[in-house]
């Protein structure tokens, strides 16, 4: 079974935790709300996360879901990518087709799945 984690748990977030949850796969979560993170680790029995370096460092997992503003697509991405996660990521994949076009390639370079 893939050992997935979901990353902000806003509008989507909260669907992709609950599918998850669901699926039997969801191992983690993360979000900048100290509180929100308390509703969902009560409401799942999942450990949740205000940092995701924290969360990477203590949780093993295969992938991740990114459901933060775009804004932060690009920079949490490729955080996941460079620690051999594979990623699905809310539309739009970046801001900026060249944003867009690095993920892509360092996905093909590291053979990790890029989804959208």
């Amino acid at each position: 079974m893939a050992r997935i984690a979901v990353i902000g748990v806003g509008g989507w977030g909260k669907n992709h935790l609950r599918v998850l949850y669901e699926f039997n796969c969801l191992k983690a979560f993360c979000d900048i709300d100290p509180l929100k993170v308390k509703i969902y680790e009560d409401r799942y029995h999942v450990k949740g996360y205000t940092s995701i370096e924290q969360m990477f460092n203590e949780v093993a997992l295969d992938a991740v879901t990114i459901c933060v503003p775009t804004s932060l697509h690009y920079q949490i991405a490729q955080k996941a990518l460079l620690r051999g996660l594979h990623i699905f990521v809310e539309k739009p994949l970046t801001y900026s087709s060249q944003d867009g076009e690095k993920l892509v390639e360092l996905a093909k370079e590291l053979r990790k799945i890029l989804a959208v």
